[in-house]
């Protein structure tokens, strides 16, 4: 299923296919860079009032940019400087067609300094955008360090100069914008660290295009609720709903750490969930019972009593893995809930099982199954494959969730979700105070109980980490695992209160 193109995060990529595509479709370049710099200066004239700007414009496009927003405004009679490294004018089409039509002549960096800065109300930064590969050189550096001591507030045009388009720094004084604006879409440096805490507010400029001209489509999206709207509301009960109609999730509760299943099955029942049951053995039922009572126990003799119950007609998700350890049982497990092909979500001691024999293991993953491995477990699961975290954490995740055919969600400060098909979903509203024990557990409940719900896995992994993130953020300071259900409430009727005042 085609994920919400209004969620698309664009890479450099990405927007040259795209001006390419533009152009086979009757779209000049110089007239694409006409409507860009007619809708930065839009937005701009809409947020400040008028005042001495310095448009800084570098040497492509997005300096070309720059000089349709100095033009224009200067047209309106605001007060404008343009800079450039040397004072001089791009070279390379459609840029240097507009800034031969800006009247007036440019500045070289050496004469904004430090005085003439105070004189300035606003700076446009209009550097590199999406084009920025390589450190800065010294004289790049040295203005952005200017800029930044006069503590003006600066406009970026797409991207602020010195962040990649994946949110990379290439200088140490990157532009710190107060406002970015977006050309078409936003790009994955808007959300990702550390480039996103330089944009500040970001506004996406709407230039005329459209899904038509990616001639390949997005593979990078933003996790919002906009991207799984329609899923949300799916999972709404209606006036005849039943239990049933809510998903039954399964959770194994292995023998020693009882209160990470417990974690689990809690964060399934609060997410939606019409029934939860916890499996365990015999000698740890009573543990278990004592704990619940909107969740039911039910007690498994083996791995063949176990495969009964995760076939079981109204079964919708399985948990498996959340404080398994010490059940040498566990390899069995897994490998009849793989061939089941039931909807599962497999987290801690799961993955270590896996990791211990993939072989055995990996060819059974299949589209319904989500793995939530933090850094340590994936660095596990996939240590014999050519991919690393530590050379590219998305490309990483995209690579192992395409081979593994199963949806991938890599914890951390930024959650990524990758999809069998190659996407990745960004996920980075969660709270650091998240970072405590049982956290993990709750979210593979309710990961599970979005799947039970007959979510796409994909899709289900996003809701549950956004609701999950947002929880975290709601509790704040003092935020532990057994008090996290309550506040993945709190997120919820939150979101539905959203969506009936719209």
């Amino acid at each position: 299923m085609a994920l919400n193109f209004d969620c698309a995060l664009l890479s450099a990529t990405d927007i040259h296919a795209a001006d390419d595509r533009a152009a086979q479709l009757g779209i000049a370049p110089e007239a694409l860079m006409q409507r860009a710099g007619a809708a930065l200066t839009t937005a701009i004239l809409q947020r400040y009032p008028m005042g001495h700007v310095l448009v800084i414009c570098g040497p492509g496009n997005n300096g070309g940019d720059g000089f349709v927003i100095a033009r224009l405004l200067a047209e309106r009679e605001w007060p404008v400087t343009v800079c450039t490294l040397q004072g001089d004018l791009p070279t390379r089409a459609p840029a240097v067609t507009h800034a031969h039509q800006y009247p007036n002549n440019c500045q070289p960096f050496s004469a904004i300094n430090g005085s003439f800065l105070q004189q300035v109300d606003l700076i446009i930064d209009a550097g590199f955008g999406v084009g920025l590969s390589r450190p800065l050189d010294a004289q790049w550096h040295a203005l952005l360090q200017r800029v930044q001591h006069s503590q003006k507030p600066v406009v970026a045009v797409d991207i602020p100069t010195g962040v990649g388009d994946f949110g990379q720094l290439y200088t140490q004084y990157p532009a710190q914008a107060e406002l970015t604006l977006a050309l078409f879409k936003k790009k994955p440096a808007h959300v990702l660290n550390p480039g996103r805490f330089y944009c500040g507010e970001v506004l996406v400029c709407d230039i005329g295009l459209t899904e038509e001209h990616l001639p390949n489509g997005p593979r990078f999206y933003e996790n919002t609720p906009a991207l799984w709207a329609e899923q949300w509301q799916q999972t709404r009960p209606q006036a005849q709903s039943h239990k049933y109609d809510r998903g039954h999730v399964l959770v194994f509760g292995g023998p020693q750490l009882t209160g990470a299943p417990s974690l689990s099955a809690l964060g399934a029942a609060v997410s939606g969930a019409g029934l939860v049951t916890i499996l365990t053995h015999a000698s740890s039922w009573a543990i278990y019972a004592a704990q619940m009572r909107a969740v039911m126990v039910r007690v498994i003799q083996d791995d063949k009593d176990f495969q009964t119950q995760i076939n079981a007609d109204k079964v919708g998700a399985v948990v498996l893995g959340p404080g398994a350890v010490g059940c040498a049982e566990l390899s069995d497990y897994l490998h009849r809930l793989l061939k089941s092909q039931q909807p599962c979500v497999l987290d801690a001691e799961a993955l270590n099982v896996m990791a211990d024999d993939p072989a055995r293991y990996f060819p059974l993953l299949h589209p319904r199954c989500v793995l939530t491995p933090h850094a340590g477990e994936f660095a596990r699961l996939f240590f014999h494959h050519s991919f690393s975290l530590n050379d590219d954490r998305l490309q990483a995740v995209q690579i192992a969730s395409q081979q593994t055919g199963a949806v991938i969600v890599l914890k951390g400060a930024e959650t990524l979700i990758g999809t069998p098909q190659g996407q990745l979903i960004i996920n980075n509203n969660a709270s650091p105070y998240l970072a405590t024990a049982g956290s993990g557990d709750v979210l593979a409940g309710a990961i599970g109980a979005f799947l039970a719900q007959k979510v796409s896995a994909h899709l289900a992994a996003a809701m549950a980490v956004w609701l999950h993130g947002r929880a975290g953020c709601l509790a704040g300071v003092g935020l532990i695992a057994d008090d996290l259900p309550d506040w993945l409430i709190r997120a919820q009727k939150e979101l539905t209160q959203l969506d009936n005042a719209e």
